[in-house]
């Protein structure tokens, strides 16, 4: 009798640690799903008017192209 209560402890112990992980995973989709889900348009376009107008977007414009034709030549050898 004795033993059989403690495995079943023992296996509402290893049950709720299961619900506990569980739970925390949905926690995280949940927060990866809200992410997914954001316009974030609105606020790429306002970064990009603010660096037009402080007179940085031509700078990091070519900074951008000149690291992206750097990589070019990686992916094409994979």
């Amino acid at each position: 009798m004795v033993s059989q209560l403690e495995r079943l402890k023992i296996t509402m112990m290893e049950q709720d640690e299961i619900l506990q992980e569980e739970e925390s995973k949905k926690i995280k989709y949940e927060k990866e799903n809200a992410r997914r889900k954001h316009n974030y348009i609105p606020f790429i376009l306002e970064m990009l008017k603010i660096a037009a107008n402080k007179g940085d977007l031509a700078r990091l414009y070519q900074e951008a192209k000149g690291r992206h034709s750097g990589n070019v030549g990686e992916t094409s050898a994979m």
